[in-house]
């Protein structure tokens, strides 16, 4: 009965989010024309409204978003970040575009891109590439680039993809950690301790309502009183979530 339920609900939960992304796509559809030669525009009104509706989804389907700090709130001492978390469900992407924090980019895949009902949104919000095409790798981190300039914060998954075991992590790509060094941005590490029991990797139909946590650990500095290179501060990244994971 209660896996009935659950499967029940996870309909519910994937109709409204559907329901929710054609009811706004006339809206996302005048902005991206009145808007397409400014990017600025296009994507603080499309963050706005992918908040908007994760915001009402969320309170549909009976989730909540909610922030945790380590030291109480965000540090001050820096402009811009290099955020980074673990990955463990698609439900880890909502809380990206809920986050307090504005004019963060988030490096992805290209994956969204191939749903036309998230192609409006997904295209402006986020770096999108190929992991598979050097070509792609090589535009995007342009875009990394060009956006590290403007004062954007970048989001990276080190992981990549997930895993359907939540107490294990795939081994860290580069990329964030190449980026953090080269740039001299801290890296921010995030949490999401319970993201898979909101939505289970290993199936689209194991929705449960409850707390979305996000968890921001402390600031990891890449300054010259703490010298690393980009392959130490990747493994130094990895055992600090290894060893979370470990104890959670």
């Amino acid at each position: 009965m209660k896996r009935i339920a659950i499967m029940v609900f996870s309909v519910y939960c994937i109709f409204t989010l559907i329901l929710l992304i054609l009811i706004f796509s006339p809206i996302c559809s005048i902005i991206y024309l009145i808007g397409s030669k400014r990017h600025h525009v296009i994507f603080k009104n499309f963050k706005y409204i992918a908040k908007l509706i994760f915001k009402i989804w969320y309170f549909m389907c009976g989730i909540e978003h909610k922030e945790f700090y380590a030291n109480g709130s965000l540090n001050n001492n820096y402009k811009q970040f290099i955020f980074i978390s673990n990955h463990k469900s698609y439900l880890d992407i909502p809380p990206l575009l809920l986050l307090s924090q504005s004019h963060v980019k988030i490096l992805g895949k290209s994956d969204g891109l191939k749903f036309p009902l998230f192609f409006f949104i997904y295209k402006h919000i986020a770096i999108s590439f190929n992991r598979t095409s050097l070509k792609e790798k090589t535009f995007a981190l342009k875009d990394v680039i060009k956006y590290i300039q403007l004062g954007y914060h970048i989001f990276i998954f080190p992981e990549g993809m997930f895993d359907e075991n939540p107490h294990a992590l795939k081994p860290f790509h580069n990329g964030a950690f190449d980026i953090a060094i080269k740039y001299n941005l801290p890296i921010q590490p995030l949490y999401f301790p319970n993201s898979h029991h909101r939505l289970n990797p290993s199936s689209i139909f194991s929705f449960t309502p409850g707390l979305n946590k996000v968890q921001f650990l402390p600031t990891i500095s890449v300054h010259l009183e703490n010298p690393m290179t980009s392959n130490e501060l990747k493994q130094y990244c990895f055992h600090f979530y290894n060893n979370i994971l470990i104890s959670s």
